[in-house]
């Protein structure tokens, strides 16, 4: 029973990540005037405020600096 509850969690941990890269490629990739529109730290700033964690977690998370094994 606790192998399956671990096993959930962590499907739902790599869920989680997947979408903070996911929208992190699709705020990197909004241009106008063949320019990026948002800044690096501005996309940081806002998917911590969208997941609920602290910028240095999604910084962890986008460049892969996790010391989790889930991929």
């Amino acid at each position: 029973m606790q192998n399956l509850i671990e096993t959930r969690q962590r499907q739902a941990t790599r869920r989680m990540y997947e979408d903070i890269q996911k929208e992190h490629a699709r705020l990197m990739a909004i241009t106008e005037h063949g320019v990026q529109k948002y800044h690096d730290k501005w996309i940081i700033g806002e998917l911590a405020h969208k997941f609920y964690k602290s910028p240095a977690t999604i910084e962890k998370i986008i460049y892969n600096r996790n010391n989790l094994n889930l991929f």
